[in-house]
């Protein structure tokens, strides 16, 4: 039984490891969404833009919201 419990424990580290990267993304992306700087919050909003296709979050349209936010901040200068 030593390889099912070796699944079990990588299951679960996986597991964990998703959830963190959850939980990240959805701080990222608030955050992001109070910085003040046109330009800054463009370059961030494209790296949180990657981060939500892997971590897309529990509240659907999680990713929308962030390439909408970055249309608006592509008319600002």
């Amino acid at each position: 039984m030593i390889d099912g419990e070796g699944t079990y424990a990588r299951n679960r580290a996986a597991s964990r490891g998703l959830a963190g990267g959850q939980g990240a993304s959805g701080r990222a992306h608030h955050q992001c969404g109070r910085v003040g700087d046109a330009a800054r919050a463009r370059e961030l909003g494209a790296a949180l833009a990657d981060l939500r296709l892997s971590f897309p979050g529990r509240r659907e349209g999680a990713l929308d919201h962030v390439q909408q936010h970055l249309r608006q901040l592509q008319t600002q200068t």
